[in-house]
């Protein structure tokens, strides 16, 4: 039975069973329960009641013979051990259950894929992808997408990714530009983002951006030609390429070091720190966000920003944890990680655990983080800057309006 067979299958049953009490079976329950949340389990089914336990944590035990729920409305995962599969299956179609698959290890290594989701596939099958994830921040998308719109080269094609819910403003804004959409019913980033690289199975080299990055002109470019570059000149693998960030734990440094403002910024706010620290004033306060958008006008807005460092060129490798609002990596990177978010973490949203793992797999198999200091794009803000940060959108819009 392939992946999509399975998904329908799943898609229509109201109910989700392991047939199978032993220790294969609870094996089973708890990877379904850790890597499989959007399904959950509803029971434990065995032949017998003799010899099995009452319950199996706070699932009841139930043999098939007592199954109270209408067959068609069950799926069954054949959880017992291998020479036990022949004698279930025929229990099961002799009981009218006819939804059932044993979880092989393509299933087990692609159980994202059975989440449900819906793909509308407008794929140009190009060498170069960019998946921009989206649906909670609206009230960005005409200012982000108009950026994305006029900066998107030919040779990139775009898929837009909404997690946890499907939007039809997305899905006319796909549709104008002939891009693809794809949406799941359960929320969370490393699923969403495990799904759409199987569907790009062809393409090469791949942009992620959240929604709330402001593209800049010449910015994509960029990010490749350094990551061509860095591989080719540096005695390191690239993992990743990233642009500068002004709102960033990185990228901030960088920035106002650049233009001479770090003992302005400091004068201002506090003292600088590279990396995530959600109490620094880079993180969690609207006026130093605003600041780096050029509130002040001390800081250039972020086209001419942009236009300056473009002049200026180079690169520099993070040494500590960063933001992926905005970046590019390669299907070579992909497959060596094994896939860079295998599993989901059974957390609704799971939000900054692709950057979590993203992060860490990069330094722990030896590859590089690199910075493309050639090129910069802006990120909003960051949570606690939200509201803050709206009404300096509402007053001061022309900040974030292309120059």
């Amino acid at each position: 039975m392939n992946i999509n067979t399975l998904r329908e299958k799943l898609d229509g049953s109201r109910y989700i069973y392991l047939y199978g009490a032993g220790l294969t079976g609870i094996n089973y329950l708890q990877r379904f329960t850790r890597q499989f949340p959007s399904r959950p389990i509803d029971g434990i089914i065995v032949s017998e009641k003799k010899g099995n336990p009452e319950k199996i944590g706070n699932l009841n035990v139930v043999p098939l013979s007592e199954l109270s729920v209408r067959k068609e409305d069950a799926f069954f995962w054949i959880t017992a051990g291998t020479k036990h599969h022949e004698g279930i299956i025929q229990k099961l179609e002799e009981a009218g259950c006819t939804k059932y698959a044993v979880p092989s290890q393509e299933i087990l290594d692609k159980l994202y894929m059975l989440e449900k989701h819906e793909f509308t596939d407008r794929r140009k099958f190009r060498d170069k992808v960019l998946f921009i994830l989206a649906g909670y921040k609206e009230f960005l998308w005409k200012d982000v997408f108009e950026r994305l719109e006029k900066y998107i080269p030919d040779d990139i094609e775009v898929c837009v990714l909404s997690s946890g819910l499907k939007s039809d403003g997305l899905a006319r804004l796909a549709e104008k530009n002939g891009w693809s959409y794809l949406s799941t019913a359960y929320n969370s980033v490393t699923m969403i983002q495990n799904i759409a690289m199987e569907y790009y199975r062809d393409a090469q080299w791949f942009y992620k951006m959240d929604e709330d990055i402001f593209l800049t002109e010449g910015t994509l470019e960029s990010m490749m030609k350094t990551f061509i570059r860095v591989r080719e000149f540096e005695p390191c693998n690239v993992g990743v390429v990233a642009p500068l960030i002004p709102l960033n734990g990185y990228g901030y440094i960088r920035i106002l070091d650049r233009i001479g403002l770090r003992d302005r910024y400091e004068e201002k706010f506090d003292t600088v720190l590279s990396g995530g620290y959600p109490d620094k004033k880079i993180e969690s306060d609207a006026e130093a966000a605003a600041f780096m958008w050029g509130a002040t006008g001390e800081i250039p807005r972020l086209d001419e920003l942009n236009r300056a460092f473009a002049r200026t060129g180079g690169y520099s490798f993070c040494n500590v944890r960063f933001s992926i609002g905005c970046i590019l990596y390669s299907r070579a990177f992909w497959d060596k990680m094994d896939g860079a978010y295998p599993y989901a973490t059974g957390l609704p949203g799971d939000v900054g655990e692709d950057e979590v793992r993203l992060c860490a797999r990069t330094v722990l198999k030896s590859y590089v983080l690199a910075v493309d200091e050639s090129c910069v794009v802006g990120h909003f803000s960051f949570g606690p800057q939200t509201e803050g940060m709206k009404d300096y959108y509402a007053a001061r819009h022309e900040l974030f309006e292309i120059q």
